[in-house]
């Protein structure tokens, strides 16, 4: 039996199946802008520190949101829900109309490292015509991203830096706080 065509083939395989590995995310391609903001690549060159990172699990209705800044960093952060509604929390002060209030005032906030949200009572300005109240931010369960920059009006939402969160809108299960967690 000729094994000749057989081992083309599996050379072929080998071939095909080494270069899926190279070009499959997270398999070590160079960070850029993207997929530093993304996450998940791997890559030989030096550490980039994200501007914005969350460092617990998916967060449930009544636990606390830490997200962590590096400094200083952008004045303006907003959050897209999982619906694509956006809220504005963090923005001048001085800037606020009707009844909006920034989570925190821009100007004390570029040099912020943490920035605590409580998930139930969360509310920000929606960023609505003619809706001037904060309105609740975690509705609903999904993926909530938040995004931080100096112009959060941007065609290009992967330009800016940003952390996406798991959010769950139930209480936390008795078997999670037992386990401490996922």
């Amino acid at each position: 039996m000729n094994m000749r065509p057989y081992l083309g083939l599996s050379t072929l395989a080998l071939c095909v199946a080494g270069a899926w590995v190279l070009f499959t995310p997270g398999a070590g391609y160079p960070r850029s802008g993207t997929a530093l903001l993304q996450g998940g690549y791997r890559s030989s060159a030096p550490y980039e520190p994200r501007m914005i990172w969350v460092k617990q699990g998916s967060p449930y209705l009544g636990d606390t949101l830490s997200l962590y800044f590096k400094t200083p960093h952008a004045p303006f952060l907003g959050v897209v829900d999982p619906g694509g509604h956006f809220f504005y929390l963090v923005f001048p002060a001085a800037a606020a109309l009707g009844q909006l209030k920034p989570q925190m005032n821009s100007e004390e906030f570029v040099d912020a490292r943490v920035l605590r949200l409580y998930t139930q009572t969360l509310t920000a300005d929606p960023y609505r015509y003619e809706v001037y109240t904060n309105q609740p931010v975690f509705t609903q369960s999904g993926v909530y991203v938040f995004i931080l920059g100096q112009n959060l009006h941007v065609d290009d939402p992967q330009v800016l830096d940003q952390a996406r969160v798991q959010y769950e809108h139930i209480q936390r299960p008795s078997s999670i706080l037992l386990t401490g967690g996922r």
